[in-house]
């Protein structure tokens, strides 16, 4: 069980980006790090994102914010974030920020990758 900072997989499936997060959404190089590779996937003609929050272990205001930053660079670019396999901590949090009702939350990565 990771408890590092945050590391990013990415991999692309169809025509959905999926990104696997792994490790803690907290302030610092890997917050800004997540927030430039959003940036470049959606400057590159990225249509979706699924970002895989399974193995996100703490997210705090900092990771929130990211996470919204994500879903506004998409929206502003044309494109959607959808989140997927969201542990209940996160989930809480999500919902305390009301970004639960923004972003597309799906049980699974199969209902990530479908088309809608």
């Amino acid at each position: 069980m990771s408890q590092g900072p945050l590391s990013v997989r990415i991999r692309n499936v169809g025509n959905v980006v999926v990104l696997e997060l792994n490790g803690r959404m907290i302030m610092g190089d890997a917050e800004r790090a997540l927030r430039g590779t959003v940036r470049d996937l959606m400057e590159s003609g990225s249509k979706t994102l699924a970002f895989n929050l399974s193995e996100v272990k703490y997210i705090d205001s900092s990771g929130i914010g990211c996470l919204a930053a994500a879903w506004t660079t998409a929206n502003r670019m044309g494109a959607r974030c959808r989140l997927f396999c969201v542990p209940n901590k996160v989930m809480l949090m999500l919902k305390m920020s009301r970004l639960d009702t923004i972003f597309e939350v799906l049980p699974d990565e199969a209902s990530a990758l479908t088309e809608v």
